[in-house]
């Protein structure tokens, strides 16, 4: 074995271990919120691997179909499954920078140290806290797999440059590419950047010059024909579900946000601290900021076409960072100005620059110092160490604040006190672990921070103050969250007016109108319920939940089909639901209108419900009971009933206000089944309403 393969192996085993490690520490942690919930958690497509929308993110989106093939939400899956590809991104990042440094072109120190310079920039890259936002965060797989593939299209094609083969490798690079083009957007600048490789280090590999290869640059751009047909498919499928992928901002006024939010990333580059996981980053309206950091950008973005134009190293790496930035950094106005895992790639490109250019440092000093070589090895390796172990310890310092969703929710307002999301999420976080005194607090602060702006129709009206256009949807999830906080608290009163004042901000807000429906059922007001379920469910025709609930509804009015159907289309679009699930099953096992009973369904609906609760369910071996004996197994039935009742018996602390009901009911069951009869459920006794439709 050479001493170049010893030395990469050993790199390839130190990086490895050091993600594993500095990573560990989260493998357990929750998911976290905004769009960790909707892609894993609470979608209900996520079981359906055949079925996953072509668009650009299909790649990865079916990687996390094939997680929960595997596995379920066990979270622990997903994240290592992140670290894997990870650390194959930092190999192939490790493989480029080897190649890259031992070119004859380069200088001396770098030539001769190449397997650990290149090591040492992939080891920093792979344990840099700022990567924590594409890790530890389940959902940026997308950001570190078209990294990953990023990274690999570049080493296949470096190795198409120096192989007696080139075709073979060529191919393969053609594949990364093609594959990557279905992880996220920001690939789409691959081709030009395996352009910019091939102009500045091309020659180097002892071929021919770039003009040579068109046909090869020609073919890496005709890949750009998969990202369009994906694009536009995703376009239509983001349509479908109402998502508009541009924020409603000027491209200059972006561009020129833009501007300080790059000069931030350089900087946590450097000095990763204060890390944020959502900056809620405002548009900049200062003209004077801007022209300040614009110049600054310009200067530099100067620097980085001369150098790339005479083919310097540096300008490659220039190139790097502002090329992949430029997607989410330059006048395509997204949704948030600043996310941290933007930098997962250009991180490489500032780390590579630093490391190199201290390289150089020590080893101009070991030639004009008296210091001894072996000294200089010595200073070399503690600085290192040092940096790396440095990282690292921030990275699982980091990791912490992604231990629950509030810890960072309060990690995030504590850095960015004017994030208006931070105090909508954070509330909805107390609110879900019960402390809803904490969750109207925070409400009722935000409601007063809003900014707001006077107003006056003419001279002599009185002034009058509004929230600003863009703070209106926050302003109508505080009332949202507040009328959910103090129905909870048993407060309807007060509740249906904070959830009548959202519905007024934002009509089209689902949950509010939702959870005001099931406030006026309990009130009493079924009418006025069904009639609000009824649009929540015509306006959101694939959410589980509006039909569930409009099922719920409609069966305590009497309406016991109209709700069979209403909990079909729930497990239509969601085969998942439990709650649908289990009022449905029981309807059909249990109603005393045959045309509502359908024993096969219910026992294959129960069945599942005990395979979900893993046995420990007592409704779902009730549930299962009622099918059994629907289909004239009583003996199935009274062992199921009787797992039940203990079960029951075994929780009747827990069960404390409802254990009469159901004990009084599991004996009338067990009695029916005993003697051989199935059980009839009055309070499902279908009385439908005269001209009452499915709609």
């Amino acid at each position: 074995m050479s001493r170049t393969l010893r030395t990469c192996l050993l790199w390839a085993l130190v990086i490895a271990t050091s993600v594993l490690v500095v990573y560990s520490n989260s493998l357990s942690y929750p998911l976290s919120s905004l769009d960790d919930l909707s892609a894993l958690a609470e979608n209900p497509d996520l079981g359906r691997v055949g079925d996953t929308p072509l668009r650009t993110r299909w790649l990865v989106d079916l990687s996390f179909r094939l997680n929960y093939l595997v596995s379920g939400l066990n979270v622990a899956d997903y994240r290592m499954t992140n670290l894997l590809i990870h650390i194959v991104a930092a190999l192939c990042l490790m493989g480029i920078l080897r190649r890259t440094f031992a070119l004859p072109g380069m200088p001396s120190f770098m030539r001769s140290g190449s397997g650990n310079i290149a090591g040492l920039s992939a080891l920093l890259w792979a344990v840099h806290p700022l990567q924590t936002a594409s890790l530890t965060y389940v959902c940026q797989r997308y950001e570190s797999m078209m990294g990953m593939f990023f990274l690999l299209a570049l080493y296949l094609f470096i190795r198409s440059l120096s192989s007696v083969r080139p075709r073979a490798w060529f191919n393969l690079c053609l594949l990364a590419s093609v594959s990557g083009m279905a992880t996220k957007d920001v690939i789409v600048v691959l081709p030009a950047m395996l352009l910019a490789y091939d102009w500045t280090f091309g020659s180097e590999f002892g071929c021919a010059g770039v003009s040579t290869r068109r046909v090869r640059h020609a073919a890496l751009f005709l890949v750009l024909g998969v990202f369009a047909m994906l694009w536009v498919l995703g376009v239509v499928y983001g349509s479908s579900l109402g998502y508009v992928p541009l924020a409603p901002v000027s491209p200059w006024d972006y561009l020129k946000t833009q501007f300080g939010v790059v000069l931030h990333y350089f900087r946590l580059s450097v000095v990763p601290h204060p890390l944020c996981f959502d900056y809620g980053w405002p548009v900049e309206t200062r003209a004077w900021v801007s022209a300040v950091t614009g110049s600054v950008i310009v200067l530099l973005l100067a620097w980085s076409v001369w150098l790339l134009v005479h083919r310097r190293p540096a300008g490659f790496a220039a190139a790097w960072i502002f090329g992949i930035l430029a997607p989410t950094s330059s006048v395509f106005p997204l949704p948030d100005a600043a996310f941290e895992h933007r930098m997962y790639l250009p991180l490489a490109g500032i780390l590579v620059l630093l490391v190199a250019g201290v390289a150089r440092v020590t080893d101009a000093l070991t030639g004009r110092t008296s210091a001894s070589a072996g000294f200089m090895r010595v200073v070399k390796v503690a600085l290192a160490s040092a940096c790396v172990l440095a990282a690292s310890a921030m990275t699982v310092d980091r990791n912490r604040a992604y231990s629950s969703a509030e810890t960072m929710w309060r990690d995030v307002l504590r850095k960015r006190p004017g994030n208006w999301r931070a105090y909508i999420n954070l509330a909805a976080a107390l609110s879900e672990k019960g402390d809803y005194d904490g969750a109207i607090r925070l409400c009722a602060d935000l409601l007063d921070r809003l900014p707001r702006k006077v107003t006056q129709a003419g001279p002599n009206a009185v002034p009058s103050e509004a929230y600003e256009s863009r703070n209106v949807y926050f302003y109508a999830r505080a009332h949202e969250l507040l009328g959910a906080a103090l129905d909870r608290r048993c407060d309807s009163s007060n509740a249906l007016l904070h959830y009548e004042e959202t519905l007024m901000a934002d009509p089209r807000n689902a949950w509010a109108r939702l959870n005001m429906a099931s406030l006026l059922v309990r009130n009493g007001r079924q009418a006025e319920a069904l009639d609000e379920f009824a649009r929540v469910a015509g306006e959101n025709p694939n959410w589980a939940e509006a039909w569930f609930r409009r099922g719920q509804a409609l069966a305590g009015a009497g309406r016991v089909s109209e709700a069979a159907y209403c909990l079909e289309s729930a497990l239509q679009a969601d085969s998942a639901h439990l709650g649908a699930m289990a009022s449905l099953a029981w309807m059909r096992a249990a109603a005393p209108d045959d045309s509502i009973r359908n024993g096969r369904q219910a026992l294959e609906l129960a069945g599942k419900l005990v395979e979900a609760s893993g046995g420990g369910s007592m409704r779902a071996l009730q549930i299962l009971a009622g099918a059994q004996a629907e289909n004239g197994d009583y003996d199935a039935a009274v062992a199921s009933l009787t797992q039940a009742v203990r079960l029951l018996e075994l929780n009747a602390e827990t069960v404390a206000s409802g254990y009469d009901r159901w004990r009084a009911e599991m004996v009338r069951m067990m009695e029916s089944y005993r003697r051989k009869n199935p059980y009839r459920d009055t309070a499902l006794e279908d009385r439908p309403t005269r001209g009452a439709g499915r709609e």
